[in-house]
């Protein structure tokens, strides 16, 4: 019997499952039972050190294949767990960055690797109702649009702020969560908005309502918002892709949505491991991305055969675990 097989008998996963198995094989494995495994997420480490990337792995995603394709690339991957509460919604980091307080607590996180341990971040937990927030340029959401979005039928176009920005320069406007605008002109990364407090898609004549915003930090649609009672995906204009809600969610914050299993799902912002989805009944909000699933041929799939990896060994703070990596 090989390596492999020893190791994935003793995890008691398929190299096809999806990491809502493999989750709590692993937290059984190492005797993790005071914790519930829905409180963690997957996330892969792979490239070079100077260019490592850090992504997120959906509940129905297939890890072990990953793994062994970006090992057959020589991208040096490496896995790692990390508790819930320490992958925070944007909106709580962008509220920590301009309050200037961040609580240290003690890392969750678990490493998984085949070779180096690779520590994760310190959480932080925050607490009050949501202020105005200010971020540098490099902070705020980019815009994933691959391009400019269309105008609407009207050549009038409307926004509402899904995430927080404070002007740092003149001709830039502050940003709050929930503020609506009348676009006026665009560019990829910075639109010229007119405040539209009402929401009614009314144009004022002061020049001081109007500005410079972040395209990131606004979603587009091709009606006035209060004019539209909820905004239906199809009011939209920004970019977006489907998606399928795994498991139910609860939301923790006023920014966030609750989601219930099967929901179909609008996606229009991912950022920090987190995404801005917009239900059909037009239910709006920041939702932790791993419970989204972009439904078959979502993945690249690998057959089971290609699968010749030993499944990575688990370390918490540098320190293997306590168990056997192999049938005793």
């Amino acid at each position: 019997m090989t390596a492999a097989a020893k190791t994935l008998r003793n995890f008691k996963v398929n190299a096809g499952d999806p990491t809502w198995k493999v989750l709590p094989a692993v937290l059984k494995k190492y005797r993790i039972t005071d914790d519930q495994w829905e409180n963690y997420a997957m996330f892969i480490c792979y490239d070079s050190t100077e260019n490592r990337i850090e992504r997120c792995l959906s509940y129905d995603e297939q890890p072990l294949l990953l793994f062994q394709k970006l090992t057959n690339a020589k991208k040096n991957p490496v896995f790692m767990l990390k508790h819930a509460k320490e992958i925070r919604s944007p909106i709580v980091v962008a509220q920590e960055k301009h309050d200037g307080q961040k609580t240290p607590q003690v890392s969750t996180s678990l490493a998984i690797s085949t070779s180096a341990v690779m520590p994760g971040p310190p959480g932080a937990n925050s607490s009050g109702g949501l202020k105005r927030v200010g971020t540098g340029p490099s902070q705020v959401l980019p815009n994933t649009s691959p391009e400019i979005p269309p105008v609407s039928s009207s050549g009038t176009s409307y926004a509402f702020a899904i995430y927080p920005y404070m002007a740092e320069q003149e001709d830039e406007l502050d940003v709050v969560v929930g503020d609506t605008f009348v676009i006026l002109s665009r560019t990829p990364n910075w639109w010229v908005v007119q405040r539209d407090p009402t929401g009614e898609g009314i144009v004022g004549k002061g020049m001081e309502q109007q500005g410079r915003a972040p395209a990131g930090c606004l979603l587009e649609t091709n009606v006035p918002v209060a004019s539209a009672g909820p905004i239906l995906p199809l009011n939209l204009i920004s970019t977006s892709f489907r998606g399928i809600a795994l498991m139910d969610y609860q939301k923790k914050g006023e920014e966030e949505l609750d989601l219930v299993r099967d929901d179909v799902l609008h996606v229009f912002k991912r950022f920090n491991h987190w995404a801005y989805v917009v239900k059909g009944d037009g239910g709006r909000g920041w939702v932790p991305s791993w419970f989204i699933g972009k439904g078959a041929g979502s993945m690249d799939d690998l057959p089971e055969a290609q699968v010749s990896s030993v499944f990575p060994v688990f370390a918490l703070g540098g320190d293997r675990l306590a168990g056997p990596s192999t049938p005793s």
